[in-house]
């Protein structure tokens, strides 16, 4: 973990961490087929599980991609999306130092704002590293359970070096549905897309 001006860097990793409702939305955006799977961001590009029910919204300038599938009461997301590091404590760490640090700080704030605040409960966190396509992410799983819903979550950070970076790309896959509710998985859709990633 990143040690220097241990709360200087939480607030500075707080400044990008992306904190994910419970709540699910409702299905909108562009439908993904044949002739639109493949999505490309200025820094980054996917393609995306066509004619699959998924459903595109986009901010090329923020280089943000939601697809969202919804079969009621069950929502299904995947999202990507880059973060620049502002910071040189930053910067120069590893990118293990970083995503160590992202990692810990999204289980706190989860805990703080969530679970201390009698909101949901938090469990099966699982971090880790896996390979996809032929890149190293570093992972981290997690269940969260409200009054009214259901979240499974998989988080997967992707560094361009081992050390030095200024940036690094983030995916989410969601499963919420309502509690008692066995949500279908398409995680590995959300796989297929992962092992697609490439940096451009």
């Amino acid at each position: 973990m990143v040690h220097n001006k241990g709360e200087n860097m939480k607030r500075r990793l707080a400044s990008i961490l992306f904190v994910i409702g419970v709540a699910g939305c409702a299905t909108i955006g562009t439908a993904i087929t044949k002739t639109n799977s493949h999505v490309q961001m200025p820094s980054y590009s996917l393609v995306m599980p066509p004619d699959r029910g998924w459903y595109l919204q986009r901010d090329d300038g923020k280089e943000y991609a939601i697809l969202t599938k919804q079969i009621e009461p069950i929502v299904w997301q995947m999202r990507f999306y880059k973060n620049t590091l502002l910071h040189d404590a930053l910067i120069a760490a590893t990118a293990k130092e970083v995503a160590d640090d992202f990692r810990t700080l999204e289980v706190q704030v989860m805990i703080e704002e969530g679970v201390k605040k009698g909101k949901y409960q938090l469990s099966d966190v699982k971090i880790g590293e896996e390979v996809v396509g032929n890149k190293k992410f570093y992972t981290m799983e997690h269940v969260i359970v409200s009054p009214s819903a259901m979240q499974r979550a998989s988080m997967y950070l992707y560094f361009p070096q081992a050390k030095n970076n200024r940036h690094f790309f983030a995916a989410h896959y969601f499963e919420t549905s309502p509690p008692g509710v066995v949500a279908k998985s398409y995680k590995e859709e959300f796989l297929s897309a992962l092992a697609s990633f490439n940096v451009r």
